[in-house]
């Protein structure tokens, strides 16, 4: 069996109610423990859970969205959704739904090579790392006005605190 198993990304096609059955019968098979979806929206998952209920089956017990102390500014990639704005942080916190976030440290914004890539926006993107994203994903990813006051923040208490300034990027996430 699988102890949670997760769809990918939904299918605005597909009813939810046709995802809930097929869920559970796996669950009945024995296949699978619990389920949930990765970058699923709030309405889809509300719904999703609302004809569980309605049904006395099992919904969604967990979500794989983007969860960070940097704002997704643009979608990394076509169809990804975040978790990080208060809608989506109330109903994880009223309904208890386990939250397994990707992306969560913004893929390297609260680390050192980040700072070259701030220092050189505008100018002629060399190359500082192979490490992704490019630096010209991570600026529209993450270079928000106010994830820079996010990412200077967090360097001021990293530096009071005597850790890196990914360590409080990742004590937001926990």
């Amino acid at each position: 069996h699988v102890d949670i198993y997760f769809l990918h990304r939904d299918n605005l096609d597909i009813p939810v109610d046709e995802f809930i059955d097929a869920l559970n019968a796996e669950v009945r098979a024995g296949r699978i423990r619990v389920f949930g979806g990765s970058n699923w929206t709030l309405p889809r998952v509300q719904a999703a859970n609302a004809y569980a209920a309605s049904r006395g089956v099992d919904g969604f017990r967990a979500v794989s969205n983007n969860f960070s102390l940097a704002r997704m500014v643009k979608p990394i990639w076509p169809g990804v959704v975040s978790a990080s704005d208060a809608a989506w942080r109330a109903y994880l916190t009223e309904t208890g739904m386990a939250l397994l976030p990707w992306s969560s440290q913004a893929r390297g914004f609260f680390t050192p090579w980040a700072d070259q890539v701030l220092e050189n926006q505008g100018r002629e993107q060399i190359t500082i790392t192979t490490m992704q994203p490019t630096m010209a994903e991570l600026l529209e990813t993450w270079g928000a006005a106010d994830n820079i006051e996010r990412r200077r923040r967090a360097g001021q208490l990293a530096a009071e605190r005597g850790v890196d300034m990914i360590n409080v990027a990742l004590a937001y996430v926990l």
